[in-house]
């Protein structure tokens, strides 16, 4: 019979040190999956997953620590005697407080020279239902260099001026608030950077906001010209300068353009193509206008014109050594002498 307790007595003393073994284990893996900088935090439609040991003791109250927000646990409980253990209690359900959600992640489906489309997903833990994302964008300096010109009339050269700046500064503006989990940008600049990120909103707050993904536009045309420069005329010539695009938009300069017309023509005929940002006019009418626009040319194509530059030459002075009297009558006492019209040239 004692042979039999002692038996006994061991067969216990083993169960309890398994159970021991069993709850360390468990709450490792509870610490294990603590230590991960997301939050865990399963999907609460799922089918209730198997009861698990977490815990043996002789309290009656136990902390169960590491759990997900907003999420509900079933817990249930049974003694144990010299007797042996009891049958488990009903079965309770709790649920865990809410919390703001955790960050989605922003992925580039598209982009062009004008627009940006972006994804992002559902955030892995809501904590409650999401109600409304707010997608957000700045945009970034651009590393580019600008020149100006001025024309030296001493020497009939030009003089560049350079300058590169950058402004990388996050100004952010808000784009779209909805449930939508994709928006496309639009109206954006050609070869331009952008930081873009979202957060998701709940009944309890905003959530973190997502890691801004940085994007560049795809290049394009240059901008606009602004309006030639006149640097100096005469009654058969006129000298134009202008200045390097606001923006080359990614692409360089590759020529200019220059288009002149006179005011009595319908007709735009192309009169200068090349590199330089001066332009000489000749072979012009005195005391007459004359229209000119500028355009700047790249891999892309031609930028959008300059406005009209509108210049009247001044009037000539008249031709007279091409003049000679002619005798109409003779007299003994008179004579009639006449000749052709000057050529005014514009006077």
């Amino acid at each position: 019979l004692l042979l039999h307790l002692l038996l006994l007595l061991h067969l216990l003393l083993l169960l309890h040190l398994l159970l021991l073994l069993h709850l360390l284990l468990h709450l490792l893996l509870l610490t294990s999956s603590s230590s991960s900088t997301s939050r865990n935090c399963p999907n609460p439609i799922q089918s209730p997953t198997p009861f698990s040991l977490v815990w043996t003791g002789n309290q009656t109250e136990f902390e169960m620590k590491f759990l997900s927000p907003g999420i509900i646990y079933r817990f249930r409980v049974r003694c144990k005697t010299i007797s042996g253990w009891s049958n488990w209690s009903k079965i309770k359900s709790f649920k865990t407080l809410s919390e703001q959600p955790e960050a989605s992640i922003i992925t580039i489906e598209s982009k062009s020279e004008n627009t940006i489309k972006v994804n992002w997903n559902e955030p892995e833990c809501n904590g409650k239902m999401i109600l409304t994302y707010r997608l957000y964008i700045s945009k970034l300096g651009i590393s580019e260099e600008r020149m100006d010109y001025n024309f030296d009339n001493s020497n009939n050269s030009t003089n560049i001026l350079k300058e590169t700046k950058t402004i990388n500064d996050f100004i952010w503006e808000l784009k779209y608030v909805g449930l939508e989990r994709s928006f496309i940008f639009k109206n954006l600049e050609p070869s331009t950077k952008y930081a873009i990120k979202v957060i998701a909103w709940n009944e309890i707050g905003e959530g973190d906001s997502s890691a801004y993904v940085i994007e560049n536009t795809l290049s394009d045309r240059p901008s606009k010209m602004n309006t030639p420069i006149l640097f100096s005329k005469t009654p058969f010539s006129v000298i134009i300068s202008w200045k390097y695009p606001l923006s080359d938009h990614g692409s360089g300069i590759s020529y200019y353009l220059v288009q002149m017309k006179s005011d009595d023509s319908d007709i735009w005929k192309i009169t200068y193509n090349g590199t330089s940002l001066t332009y000489t006019q000749t072979n012009l009418i005195p005391s007459k206008d004359y229209l000119f626009k500028v355009s700047a040319v790249n891999c892309k194509g031609i930028g959008d014109e300059s406005d009209v530059l509108i210049i009247t030459t001044p009037p000539a002075e008249p031709i007279s050594n091409k003049i000679f009297p002619i005798l109409n009558l003779r007299k003994s006492n008179s004579l009639i002498i006449d000749w052709d019209d000057f050529d005014p040239r514009g006077s």
